[in-house]
């Protein structure tokens, strides 16, 4: 009887076991979705307002401001789709949207290159959470693709050139000089769409993929 009463007041001093509460980030899940949802508008009406150097409540909310409930939203979200503001290109030059987003692609592509054949500092992550010790290994070579990539914009960017070769006659040839930056300049409103774009698709492959199994994630 007297061992069982001191194993019950050991058992009774010794601390429960409570697993530590997770705390999130960025308000959790409801912060992660604002995010989401509402940081892509912001940039495109930020963008818009920079291009024509004012905030310009006009091309969102409808010119009858004072209807009702129901069919203010309805106008504010017919307005704000056609306007130049959600989908610039979208309307007028579909061609340069197709060209903007091949752009953002290949720069991608250049970037994952880089990283693959650059010289790196291999680093090793934290320990994954499925409690084996095992640490993934990241390339570190961002600064090098830096300087890299301003080096191949300002000397190596193609382009093909007709060179008179007597009357009426041209040879077309690739020369290789330095990026038209101004066309940046020019569509820099297009190229931040498509950039959100090919996030959310990027964003959905990954989510989809971190269910295969035997996957290590960090």
């Amino acid at each position: 009887a007297n061992l069982r009463i001191s194993i019950m007041e050991i058992a009774g001093d010794a601390p429960a076991m409570t697993k530590d509460k997770f705390e999130y980030e960025f308000g959790g899940p409801v912060g992660a979705l604002a995010t989401m949802v509402f940081l892509p508008i912001v940039t495109m009406l930020l963008t818009y307002w920079a291009s024509v150097g004012r905030v310009d409540l006009d091309s969102i909310l409808p010119d009858d401001a004072a209807c009702s409930a129901d069919g203010g939203s309805v106008s504010i979200w017919s307005k704000f789709v056609n306007s130049h503001v959600l989908c610039p290109s979208c309307a007028s030059d579909s061609d340069m949207l197709l060209s903007c987003a091949s752009v953002i692609l290949l720069w991608f592509l250049l970037q994952v290159l880089l990283e693959r054949i650059l010289p790196c500092a291999l680093v090793q992550g934290a320990p994954l959470p499925d409690g084996s010790g095992t640490r993934l290994s990241y390339r570190i070579n961002g600064h090098l693709a830096f300087w890299v990539t301003l080096l191949l914009l300002d000397v190596a960017w193609p382009r093909w050139i007709d060179i008179p070769m007597g009357k009426k006659e041209f040879k077309t040839v690739l020369v290789f000089g330095r990026a038209p930056f101004t066309w940046l300049y020019d569509n820099y409103s297009t190229l931040a769409f498509v950039t959100i774009l090919w996030t959310i698709l990027l964003s959905a492959y990954l989510y989809v993929k971190s269910f295969r199994k035997g996957l290590l994630l960090a």
